[in-house]
C-alpha cells in the first residue's frame, strides 16, 4: 500500500504521517489489490486513515500502480511509469485491467513499450495460431479453440471417416477436420470460411453474430449424427455428455422414485442472483416441494391419494470434459429487449462435484479449468467474443487472429463482472464476463491431453491438404501474372461490313474482371495487326456511343490508364487511318435504344449527310430522316445541304415512327418510380416499378400505372405523396388535374424528390372524386373483421347528417340488416372519432387515407338493466420505454358495472372469438392519455374507470401484449431466430 500513498500526489492527494505510518505497515500486496472490488478498495483505504473527503486521488493512484505492476520485471513497482493514451472503454493488454475512462500519462509522454501481442509467425514460441474473423464470427472462433485444444476430441475427429469425393463445403465433419489440420501445421491465422459454408451460412450470415453455446449445442449433435450413420463409437457422447437425475421422494409415505434421466452436452447455470459458481451449483440442484395445490398423486394399490412431495436433482453422470453454459441474460420489461447481468460471478480454477453427485466417488467429480470464453459488452445481444486457454501450465487468450500469452490474473478476476472504479472513482459495471467455462477432470486429464504430440493427420485428409495447397499456390501466381496485365475493353472493327449494337460493346464503367486482360508491355498494333487507327469512345446515360479522340497504335497497355484514369479503356480498332471521324447511329423506336451503326472517316471532298444514306441502308422498310446530337442528350434536324463534320454524331430513324426528339426528351427528364398500394393494412405493398418523365402529367400517369398494374379503368386511380415523417402517404389526395405532374408528386417539403408513389382505386373517376365529397370505408364485423372496403359520395360537408351517411355506407356496403350501425374514425390504433347520433350534423372534412369504419352498434347485455351497464372502449397496446404504442383494431363493449377486470376479459373474448386463455395471456391497464394505470383484480373495473377520471368514456380499458425483442441495429447483433445449421 506504501506505493499508493507515494503515487497520490501525483494525482492532487495528500497524507499526514499517520496515513504513511499505516501503509508502511499494511500487508495488502498489488496483485491482492488487483483481485479487490471498488468497495473493497475504499474499505482497505479506510483502514489507513484516508477519508471520503481525500478518497478520489488515492483511488486513482490504486489504479495507477495496479497498472504500473505489469511492467515491473524484478518485483518493484515503478510508479513514474507511464501509462500508453488509450481510449475510453478500451482493455488493457498490458496489466489485465480495464483503463480508467479520460486517463491521461500524470508524469510523462514516454514510458514502457506496449508487450506485442503474440500473432501466428510465432508458433515457435506457443504453439498456437489464430482464427480470422468473417464479420461477426468472434463467437465461433472462440468456441473452435477451446475445441481444438482438447487433444483427445481432435485425435477421435481426425478417424471420423470420409467418403471419397466428398466437398468439404457440405460436409461439417470434413470441414472441420481441415481446420484443425490447419490449425496443426500453419504458421498464421486460419480461415473458418469453409466450415461456415458446411453449416449453409451465406456470407452475411457470417456479420449476424450468434450466441456460442447454442452452436456449442448444434454442433456436437451434428457430429453425433455423423457418427451414428457411421456405425462408430459415439466419441462425442463420451466425452462431452453428462446425466443429471431426478428423484420423487415422499417422507411420510417412505416413497422413493427415480423419474427419467436427463442428457446434457453442456451444464446450464443461472448468473442473476448468485455469487459464484457453487451459489449457482445449489440453485440447479434446490429440492422442489410439491404441496398445497401442486400436490403429487401417488398411487398404491390401486387408490390415488394426492401428498407432499419433494423432487431432487442430481448428477448420475459426469463426462470427462465439462462444459458449463452461464446464463448471463435476463428479459427488461422496460426497454422490452434482452438485458445482460453484469453482476459479479466467480468461477475457480478448481471445482468440486461431489456434493451434487449421486454415489460418485470423489476422484471422478474433481475437476481443473481448461478454457474460458467471454463476452466483451453491456448488450446481451452484441459485443466481442474472445477466449482463454489453457496449453500446459501457461494461459493463452485467443481473440481472433491474435493469440497472446496472459497471466492467470488475466483470466480470473477479469472476467467475474462486477463493478470497477472509473477516474473520477465512481463505480461502473465491467463489460467483460464469462459466457462458457469448460473443465476438465482430473482423473481424465491424462486420457484427455496424453498423446497431443503423436497425433497423425490421416490420408485421406493430407490429399485435401495437398488439393487445397496446390489451389492457394495457383492462385498466388494468377495473382502475381494479374501485375503483369492490364484490362481493356478492345473492339476490332477492321471488317468493313460489321455492325455492332451498342449492348454488345459494353458500358464504360464495367469492373476489371469482366474486360479482357493483355499484357502491360503489348502496343495497340500488335494486338490488332489489321488496324489502322484507333479511337476511345464512351457509352452515354442515353445508351449511344460516342467517339472520342484518335489514340497512337505504337501506345503501350500500360499507358491506357492515363488517357483513362478513373474506368477501363475502352477502345475501337479501325480499318482506316484518318485525323477525324464521325459516327452514324440508327434509333430504333421499336425497341427504345439508339445502336451503332459505323465509324467512318470524314469524306473529302464534302458530302451532304443525307447523301450518306447508304450506311444505313436495310435498316428501314420505309422512308428514313436524320437528326444529329448535339450534347446535353438533345438532338437538331438536320438541313439539306449540311455538310459531313469531324466528331459530329448522326442519328438516322425510321420517319413514319417515334422522333428521337421524344426518346431523348424522356431520357432528360427520367424518373424511376415505386409504386405501392394505398392498402395501409396489407403494409402499402409494392405494385411495381415505373419509368417515367418527370413531366408527365397526371391523366398521362394514369394510363401509364393503368397499364402497368393492369387496372381497367385508368381514369379511377388516384395519387398521393410520400410523407418522410412518417414513412406513409400523405392523409390527402393530389387533385387529379394536369397541372399535377409526376416531379410535383415526388416533391418533399426538403424540396429533394422521392422515389414512391402511393396508388388508390376508386368506385368512381378520380376527377369526380375530387369534385364531390368521396370517402373509403371499411366495414367490420361484430367480432372486430375487417369484411370489405366500400367507397361512397357524399353532399358537400355540412349538408347532411350522421343518419344520411351511415344510410349511405349500408346502401354502398350492401347491409339488409336491420340493426343499428355506427361510423367510427380510428386513427393510429384509438378511436378518434365515433358517429351514432342520427339526427346531428356532419360537419367534419373527409380524409383521403384516415381509417374509417362502419361497424354495428355493440348490443347490451341481455338480462342486466341499463343503469347497471356501460360502454367501455377497448385499445391493444404495447408498453414502450416511453409510454405505450396502440396498435390493432381498436372496439367497443358493454360491460356490468360490478364486473371484475377477469370478468371483462371473458366477455372481450366472446366478443373477439377467441380463446378464453389468449386474452387472459393479455394484461389489463387503464390509459388516460400517455399514462399507464395498473389494473386491480379485487375492484370492479367500473369503479376503476371512474376513479381514473369522472366520465369513463374519456379513458380506455387497454389490452397489454409482450412486447418483442428489439431488432438488430449494426451488422454484430444477434440473430433473433436463432443459430442454424446444416443437417
Amino acid at each position: 500500500m506504501k506505493s499508493i500513498i507515494a503515487a497520490a500526489s501525483i494525482f492532487g492527494g495528500t497524507c499526514d504521517p499517520a496515513i504513511q505510518s499505516a501503509a508502511e505497515s499494511s500487508a495488502v500486496t498489488v496483485a491482492e489489490l488487483r483481485r479487490m472490488t471498488g468497495a473493497e478498495k475504499r474499505k482497505a483505504l479506510r483502514k489507513l486513515g484516508v477519508t471520503e473527503s481525500q478518497m478520489v486521488p488515492f483511488l486513482r493512484s490504486a489504479q495507477h500502480v495496479i497498472a504500473c505492476d505489469s511492467f515491473a520485471t524484478d518485483g518493484a513497482v515503478d510508479i513514474t511509469c507511464a501509462l500508453p493514451r488509450r481510449s475510453a472503454h478500451t482493455f488493457s493488454q498490458l496489466s489485465g485491467v480495464e483503463l480508467l475512462e479520460g486517463q491521461y500519462d500524470p508524469v510523462s509522454s514516454h514510458g514502457p513499450t506496449r508487450r506485442a501481442a503474440v500473432r501466428g509467425t510465432s508458433r515457435r514460441e506457443h504453439g498456437a495460431v489464430g482464427l480470422r474473423n468473417q464479420g461477426a464470427t468472434c463467437y465461433l472462433n472462440s468456441l473452435l479453440q477451446a475445441l481444438y485444444h482438447l487433444p483427445l476430441f481432435r485425435q477421435e475427429l481426425y478417424s471420423l471417416p470420409v467418403t471419397e469425393g466428398t466437398d468439404p463445403n457440405d460436409s461439417i465433419h470434413l470441414s472441420l477436420q481441415i481446420l484443425f489440420a490447419h490449425l496443426d501445421e500453419r504458421t498464421d491465422a486460419c480461415e473458418t470460411t469453409q466450415l461456415t459454408k458446411a453449416f449453409g451460412w451465406t456470407d452475411s450470415d457470417a456479420f449476424y453474430q450468434q450466441d456460442v453455446s447454442e452452436l456449442h449445442t448444434l454442433l456436437l449433435d451434428n457430429l453425433s449424427e455423423q457418427l451414428v450413420k457411421a456405425k462408430r463409437e459415439n466419441f462425442v457422447k463420451h466425452l462431452f455428455s453428462g446425466v443429471l437425475r431426478s428423484f420423487l421422494v415422499v417422507p411420510e409415505k417412505q416413497y422413493e422414485k427415480k423419474l427419467a434421466p436427463e442428457d446434457f452436452h453442456a451444464l446450464t447455470l443461472v448468473v442473476k442472483g448468485c455469487s459464484n459458481i457453487y451459489e449457482s451449483l445449489d440453485l440447479l440442484v434446490t429440492p422442489v416441494h410439491l404441496n398445497g395445490s401442486n400436490q403429487y398423486c401417488l398411487e398404491e394399490n390401486g387408490v390415488k391419494a394426492y401428498v407432499d412431495a419433494v423432487k431432487e436433482t442430481r448428477f448420475e453422470k459426469l463426462p470427462p470434459v465439462l462444459f458449463v453454459n452461464l446464463v448471463r441474460h435476463d428479459w427488461d420489461v422496460v426497454s422490452g429487449s434482452l438485458s445482460k447481468v453484469l453482476t459479479r460471478w466467480e468461477y475457480y480454477d478448481e471445482l468440486d462435484l461431489a456434493s451434487y453427485s449421486v454415489e460418485a466417488e470423489v476422484e471422478t467429480c474433481q475437476y481443473r479449468l481448461h478454457s474460458v470464453l467471454v463476452h466483451a459488452g453491456h448488450d446481451a445481444r452484441h459485443g466481442h467474443y474472445y477466449s482463454f486457454v489453457r496449453k500446459g501450465d501457461t494461459w493463452l487468450k485467443f481473440n481472433d487472429e491474435t493469440v497472446e500469452v496472459v497471466s492467470p490474473d488475466r483470466v480470473f478476476g477479469e472476467n467475474f463482472g462486477g463493478t470497477s472504479l472509473n477516474y473520477w472513482g465512481s463505480t461502473a459495471f465491467r463489460p467483460a464476463t464469462a459466457y462458457l467455462l469448460v473443465y476438465v477432470r482430473e482423473a481424465s486429464r491424462s486420457d484427455v491431453f496424453d498423446g497431443a504430440e503423436s497425433i497423425v493427420i490421416p490420408e485421406h485428409l493430407r490429399r485435401q491438404l495437398d488439393a487445397i495447397e496446390r489451389a492457394e499456390a495457383e492462385a498466388r501466381r494468377a495473382d502475381a501474372d494479374l501485375h503483369l496485365t492490364a484490362p481493356v475493353d478492345l473492339h476490332d472493327l477492321t471488317d468493313a461490313d460489321l455492325t455492332i449494337d451498342v449492348g454488345s460493346l459494353g458500358r464504360v464503367k464495367r469492373i476489371s474482371e469482366t474486360a479482357p486482360r493483355f499484357e502491360k508491355q503489348k502496343t495497340l498494333a500488335a494486338l490488332v495487326p489489321g488496324a489502322q487507327s484507333f479511337w476511345t469512345y464512351a457509352v452515354r446515360e442515353s445508351g449511344h456511343l460516342h467517339v472520342e479522340k484518335m489514340v497512337e497504335p505504337t501506345t503501350v497497355v500500360d499507358d491506357l490508364p492515363r488517357v483513362f484514369p478513373h474506368t477501363i479503356p475502352c477502345i475501337f480498332a479501325a480499318p482506316f487511318h484518318a485525323s477525324a471521324v464521325c459516327t452514324h447511329q440508327f434509333f430504333d423506336a421499336l425497341q427504345g435504344n439508339v445502336r451503332f451503326v459505323s465509324l467512318e472517316p470524314v469524306p473529302e471532298p464534302p458530302v451532304s449527310v443525307r447523301g450518306r444514306i447508304d450506311v444505313v441502308q436495310g435498316l428501314f422498310s420505309t422512308a428514313c430522316d436524320v437528326v444529329q446530337e448535339c450534347g446535353d442528350r438533345r438532338v437538331q434536324d438536320v438541313s439539306d445541304d449540311q455538310v459531313v463534320a469531324a466528331g459530329e454524331t448522326y442519328i438516322w430513324f425510321d420517319s413514319s415512327q417515334q422522333h428521337p426528339r421524344e426518346f431523348f426528351h424522356f431520357l432528360r427528364h427520367k424518373v424511376t418510380v415505386h409504386l405501392h398500394s394505398c392498402d395501409f393494412r396489407k403494409g402499402w405493398p409494392t405494385l411495381g416499378v415505373l419509368d417515367v418523365a418527370d413531366d408527365t402529367s397526371y391523366t398521362q400517369l394514369q394510363r401509364l400505372v393503368a397499364e402497368k398494374i393492369g387496372c381497367e379503368k385508368p381514369s379511377h386511380l388516384r395519387f398521393s405523396k410520400f410523407n418522410p415523417e412518417t414513412g406513409c402517404p400523405r392523409p390527402q389526395r393530389l387533385p387529379a388535374k394536369d397541372a399535377t405532374d409526376v416531379k410535383s408528386i415526388l416533391t418533399m417539403p426538403s424540396g429533394l424528390l422521392s422515389d414512391r408513389i402511393y396508388v388508390d382505386v376508386c368506385e368512381v373517376p378520380a376527377v369526380e372524386a375530387d369534385e364531390s365529397n368521396y370517402i373509403r370505408f371499411e366495414l367490420f364485423s361484430d367480432s372486430v373483421r375487417y369484411v370489405s372496403t366500400h367507397g361512397v359520395v357524399l353532399p358537400p360537408a355540412g349538408k347532411f347528417n350522421v343518419g344520411d351517411l351511415i344510410a349511405a355506407c349500408r346502401n354502398a356496403a350492401g347491409i339488409e340488416e336491420d340493426r343499428a350501425m355506427r361510423f367510427v374514425d380510428v386513427w393510429k390504433g384509438r378511436f378518434y372519432a365515433v358517429y351514432s347520433d342520427h339526427a346531428a350534423p356532419f360537419t367534419e372534412q373527409f380524409q383521403a387515407l384516415a381509417d374509417y369504419r362502419l361497424e354495428f352498434v355493440p348490443e347490451k347485455i341481455e338480462g342486466i338493466s341499463d343503469d347497471l351497464q356501460m360502454l367501455i372502449n377497448v385499445n391493444h397496446m404495447t408498453r414502450t420505454a416511453t409510454g405505450f404504442t396502440p396498435h390493432s383494431d381498436p372496439f367497443t363493449i358493454s360491460i356490468a358495472k360490478t364486473d371484475l377486470a377477469s370478468d371483462v376479459k371473458r366477455r372481450i373474448a366472446h366478443k373477439l372469438k377467441l380463446p378464453v386463455e389468449t386474452v387472459s395471456a393479455w394484461k389489463p391497464a387503464i390509459t388516460l392519455n400517455k399514462e399507464i394505470i395498473e389494473v386491480t383484480e379485487d375492484t370492479p373495473l367500473c369503479d376503476q374507470l371512474q376513479k381514473v377520471h369522472e366520465d369513463p368514456a374519456k379513458v380506455v380499458f387497454a389490452l397489454e401484449h409482450t412486447p418483442l425483442p428489439g431488432t438488430r441495429a449494426n451488422t454484430n447483433w444477434r440473430r433473433e431466430e436463432g443459430v442454424k445449421i446444416r443437417t
